[in-house]
């Protein structure tokens, strides 16, 4: 929380040591910067009410990563924005009934629902990101400062930035920003060539049920084309003499480069087959695109799951951090259709080592000295690919080293100590392994070893275990209260823990609301479930505890979202699942 001279922070945000890995080291770098960043937009310019709560944080969400760029340009800190901020976003934003970015806020109870990490701070820091380039950095600056330098240490509105920018740049700014932050939501762009001409348009995409509200936005092509508009203001353009275009600048056709402004392309027939058969030769920011937006029409319905497969195929031996963790999330989608117990899942875990074998092999489980900081990032979505596959020879190295560091697990080396500590759990769970992790969990200082040992906790299977877990998480020397939705999706994102956890939060209720009602993370447990569960059964259960709350102006919003939420992953799985279960097998056996 940033206050005038005094910023305070939990310590997994602040503090490293020596076994620190990259990913930390840049996240408390990046929540540093974020908090300093308030000191001018929170600070010296106050927004005048909650209703522009959005500006405060979207602007400080945008500055970390400038900010940590300027310091740290060789982080590449934009990769870890295009891998977390952006499919959060892109994801929570298309389910209907989701917030705009700018929301009217008519009760206090409204306020903590502001706080949608994904809305307020993932997307509106993209349509910064995506303003910035617009306007150019020198117009934005210059903008920026002549905003400071006239509400310093006053009140303002969204609308005194949009002068602020527009008088900088010469450009009509809030007509540029009102679509994106007055509607909810986002388009899709069809692209397709008929007859020779290239059509273009846009329509709002969702993912679930939902009702159309034909809305448009002024939407920002930034092509790789010459001879294109620079935006699409209407539902439909049409652009004749495609042949031509395409002689002239010789590359498919893309739009949205560098992925920054907040929408998806569904590129269509020849357009499609183009873009694909060039994807192994793009930049890697277009790869992790590409990847991104088809795993999100497969949501929707718009393409095959099964047709994902093709693409990761084409992708196994890329080593960027940026496409490894493309593949890995489109790996994390898919195990949704995927049965516990049944010849799919061996096919599956024989497909998931294949797609990360080749950067397993190149890397292991040991830092190598010259190696680079995104060599760690790639080890640990490798390895964690790996032991999630049950691979023999993966969870047999990850047997030794933890035997080597037994005595002082701690000191395992903190870019693979979460797999080292899951590996163990899943494949050689006692009750004193058990009480050994949740005695270090107790007793630990260091916040992120504590998180990777509440995840490795989350793979008991054995109930006696489950039990004696759940029965520590009321204790808050054992869990502090703002750590404990942390516990909750861990357990809910396992078979074997997920029924007893559900019920335990069931009946808990009442304590759970009383312990972090006025606390944000208390919206998780409404969210977290949501976010998982995805079966029939599952679905009219949350209904039923959670539609009498609907009175709740601080859940409501999240239980009607979460019902379309889990709807939607239902149908998913029912439409999708004998092509995934095909296409699994297939590519396993290739």
């Amino acid at each position: 929380m940033e206050n005038w001279g005094l910023v305070t922070y939990r310590e997994v945000y602040l503090v490293v040591d020596e076994n620190s890995t990259f990913a930390s080291r840049q996240q408390v770098a990046l929540v540093v910067a974020h908090e300093l960043a308030h000191q001018w937009f929170g600070n010296l310019v106050t927004m005048k009410w909650w209703d522009d709560l959005w500006l405060n944080e979207s602007f400080a969400n945008m500055m970390e990563y400038v900010c940590v760029d300027a310091i740290e340009p060789s982080w590449n800190i934009f990769e870890d924005f295009q891998t977390g901020g952006v499919p959060a976003a892109l994801k929570r934003d298309a389910t209907d009934g989701v917030q705009s970015v700018h929301v009217e806020v008519k009760h206090p109870d409204e306020i903590n629902t502001l706080f949608d990490g994904a809305i307020v701070y993932a997307k509106g820091s993209r349509l910064m990101h995506m303003l910035r380039r617009w306007l150019g950095d020198a117009d934005f600056a210059k903008g920026l400062h002549a905003y400071f330098e006239k509400h310093q240490y006053g009140n303002t509105i969204g609308r005194d930035l949009w002068n602020a920018l527009g008088q900088a740049s010469g450009r009509d700014v809030a007509a540029f920003m009102d679509s994106w932050l007055e509607q909810p939501g986002y388009p899709v762009l069809t692209v397709k060539v008929e007859n020779d001409v290239l059509k273009i348009s846009q329509k709002q995409f969702f993912i679930g049920e939902h009702e159309d509200k034909n809305r448009l936005w002024v939407v920002p092509l930034n092509s790789n084309w010459k001879g294109l508009p620079d935006t699409l203001e209407t539902e439909s353009i049409e652009i004749p003499g495609y042949a031509a275009l395409l002689a002239e600048n010789k590359t498919a056709l893309r739009l949205n480069t560098e992925n920054t402004a907040h929408y998806i392309t569904d590129y269509q027939g020849d357009l499609l087959d183009a873009v694909l058969a060039e994807l192994e030769t793009l930049d890697n920011t277009s790869k992790l695109q590409i990847v991104q937006e088809r795993r999100l029409l497969a949501e929707a319905g718009h393409i095959s799951y099964a047709d994902l497969l093709p693409v990761l195929d084409k992708l196994a031996k890329e080593e960027s951090y940026l496409v490894v963790s493309a593949v890995s999330q489109v790996i994390a989608a898919l195990e949704r259709f995927i049965d516990e117990g049944t010849e799919t899942e061996k096919a599956f875990n024989t497909l998931v080592a294949k797609l990360a074998r080749h950067n397993y092999d190149r890397l292991g489980f040991e830092a190598k000295d010259g190696e680079s900081d995104e060599d760690e990032l790639v080890r640990q979505l490798a390895v964690s690919m790996m032991i999630r596959s049950n691979d023999a020879e993966a969870s047999q190295v990850a047997s030794q080293i933890f035997a080597t560091h037994k005595e002082n697990l701690a000191g395992l080396p903190a870019a693979i100590r979460a797999q080292v500590l899951i590996n163990e759990m899943k494949h050689h769970e006692t009750k004193d392994l058990v009480a050994t992790y949740l005695d270090l969990y107790t007793h630990a200082t260091d916040a992120v070893f504590k998180r990777q040992l509440a995840a490795a906790l989350a793979y008991s299977t054995d109930a006696d275990n489950i039990q004696t877990l759940i029965s520590s998480w009321k204790d808050k020397f054992v869990v502090k209260p703002q750590d404990l939705s942390s516990w909750y999706l861990q357990f809910l994102g396992h078979q074997a823990t997920q029924e007893t956890v559900w019920v335990w939060a069931r009946e808990n209720w009442d304590w759970i609301k009383a312990a972090l009602g006025g606390d944000m993370s208390f919206d998780s447990f409404v969210i977290f479930p949501s976010h998982i569960f995805k079966t029939e059964q599952r679905l009219a259960e949350y209904k039923e505890f959670f539609e009498p709350q609907l009175s709740d102006l601080a859940l409501s919003r999240n239980i009607r979202m979460g019902i379309k939420d889990i709807a939607a992953r239902v149908d998913l799985i029912k439409r999708e699942k004998a092509a995934v279960e095909a296409v699994v097998a297939q590519y396993a056996k290739a």
